[in-house]
């Protein structure tokens, strides 16, 4: 909270020495290195390696400063791996969820508003002090130990990449810990939302098509390098047949995935 309550000063002051300058009509751009210039807000930008897809809406999702910084470490750490879940479910090519669809999840109604609204393009209002008992709840509801033992978490509509999938529990706990607190039971929320973040990133079904897009790669390679004495191309089987026992082993697990 130190860290907090110093940008929050430092915004206050900056603010105060702009309205006095345009009143005595000598309003100046502050300088870099004074203490209230907008470098307090810039020096900590948020979560890195963001894909473009979100960066209109980092701050919704408490990506930058000021709640990046305020908040737990558990929130950075929980984040990272929101980017890596993400980036895994991108490669199912799974697209946006219909309005039709958000409107049939069982889902806190806020957050569905906030999907809503990204299809929409249009304002949401936030949740009030309650919603941390609301967001709560829903979390303890989800079946997260059948998820575990069964592989069937990738069958839940809002396991998709983008901005109507798993971004959903981000901005959940994000909003539980702004407009609550980051209490125990933020700390336990953010332990499920861990738990279910490690269940997709190993479901074997997720597993294998990450596999098969890395073998299809390699098998692309091979052939397009794979080159007779003479300089001329290779034909598909001959340059399998020349390549290593590993490479032969990649082409197998394509063919028997497919």
């Amino acid at each position: 909270m130190c860290r907090r309550r110093i940008l929050l000063r430092c915004h206050k002051v900056s603010r105060m020495i702009r309205i006095q300058g345009r009143r005595a009509g000598t309003h100046h751009e502050l300088p870099s290195q004074f203490p209230g210039s907008t470098d307090c807000f810039s020096s900590v930008p948020g979560l890195g390696s963001v894909p473009a897809l979100y960066s209109s809406i980092k701050g919704e999702l408490g990506l930058i400063d000021l709640d990046w910084g305020s908040y737990p470490s558990e929130w950075r750490s929980l984040s990272a791996l929101w980017l890596r879940v993400d980036a895994a479910l991108a490669k199912t090519g799974r697209g946006d969820l219909t309005i039709v669809e958000i409107n049939s999840m069982s889902i806190p109604g806020n957050v569905k508003d906030w999907l809503m609204s990204k299809k929409m393009s249009r304002d949401v209002h936030p949740p009030d002090s309650g919603f941390g008992k609301v967001w709560t709840d829903f979390l303890a509801n989800l079946p997260v130990s059948k998820w575990a033992k069964k592989p069937c978490i990738l069958q839940e509509q809002w396991c998709r990449p983008r901005k109507t999938g798993v971004v959903l529990f981000l901005l959940g706990i994000h909003w539980q810990a702004k407009y609550s607190a980051t209490g125990n039971d933020w700390n336990r929320n953010v332990e499920r939302i861990q738990q279910i973040f490690n269940i997709i990133l190993t479901d074997p079904t997720l597993c294998v098509t990450q596999i098969c897009s890395f073998t299809m790669l390699f098998t692309i390679i091979i052939i397009g390098n794979a080159q007779s004495a003479d300089g001329k191309t290779i034909s598909h089987p001959e340059a399998l047949r020349r390549s290593s026992g590993s490479r032969i082993c990649l082409l197998r697990s394509l063919v028997l995935y497919t």
